[in-house]
């Protein structure tokens, strides 16, 4: 499989996937928001789940879920909801 120059982060993460070799894949976003110390959490929610040696654990920070909330530091938060303030305006949303 081969990507196109320019092709963006889904085609990345994608060829990355399909190449990889091993029972188990991670991808994880290089901004440090999840915490790597989860990694075994989500190797047993994914050995639970297998079907068919077939799995896959997907994260979700706004989860309201007890107990496995992600907790951010206040800046982080302050930035988020800055960004995404400006891009709604930006965009008319």
């Amino acid at each position: 499989m081969n990507v196109s120059p320019n092709s963006g982060k889904g085609a990345a993460v994608k060829l990355g996937m399909m190449q990889s070799r091993g029972n188990y894949v991670l991808f994880a976003d290089a901004d440090g928001a999840t915490d790597i110390n989860d990694l075994e959490k989500c190797l047993i929610l994914m050995k639970a789940n297998e079907k068919d040696a077939m799995g896959c654990v997907i994260g979700d920070r706004n989860t309201k879920k007890e107990g496995i909330q992600v907790k951010r530091h206040p800046i982080r938060k302050l930035l988020n909801f800055g960004m995404n303030t400006i891009v709604r305006i930006v965009l008319g949303f």
